[in-house]
């Protein structure tokens, strides 16, 4: 399982080590990847020490990465997940590196945060979750790990999903509405 994100509270890494103990107990070869700068020394020291009281094997703190090492983090990825907390008036926006996912094909299991649920169309490309649902995470990323065809099929569809939310695509619909605006008569 992969996350991508700064490592601070907002994103909800700690929510995401308790549930990947439950998926642990069930898949013991598991692993669970951090990829991201560590914007908060005294956050990680607590997901530090959160792993530790779980007796937790097999999450890896990546650090920031290169753009070919990410390459290969998605491309090795069974799993996207990250949980987006909402509170003092900080929350996750739009979320491009779940359309990331996307581009690598890879289903996503998060929370309905922010703006999450605008790049995750739940029960589609991944499954959406309440914020601090650990159980309901677990459940949802055991359900892609040991169904293969639901995994491959909600990949796909995330592959979709990136591919129409796509930069081009928006540009092309602006410069549409643009041309429209132009070309109606001005009224006085």
């Amino acid at each position: 399982m992969l996350s991508v994100g700064g490592v601070k509270r907002r994103k909800g890494y700690h929510v995401c080590i308790e549930a990947f103990a439950q998926i642990r107990q069930r898949l013991p070869k598991a692993e669970y990847w951090i990829a991201g700068s560590v914007n908060d020394r005294k956050y990680l020291d607590a997901l530090r020490a959160q792993i530790a009281a779980l007796d937790l094997g097999g999450v890896k703190f990546l650090g920031e990465v290169s753009v070919e090492e990410l390459d290969r983090l998605y491309r090795s990825a069974s799993v996207f997940l990250l949980a987006p907390q909402q509170g003092d008036r900080k929350f996750e926006g739009f979320g491009l590196v779940f359309l990331e996912a996307g581009a690598y094909g890879v289903p996503v299991v998060a929370t309905r945060s922010g703006g999450v649920p605008d790049a995750v169309e739940d029960e589609v490309t991944g499954f959406l979750c309440a914020p601090d649902d650990s159980a309901a995470l677990a459940d949802a990323a055991l359900s892609l790990l040991q169904d293969k065809e639901l995994a491959r099929r909600m990949g796909i569809a995330n592959r979709r999903r990136a591919e129409f939310l796509s930069w081009e695509r928006f540009a092309a619909e602006q410069m549409t509405i643009y041309e429209e605006i132009m070309d109606s008569p001005v009224s006085a």
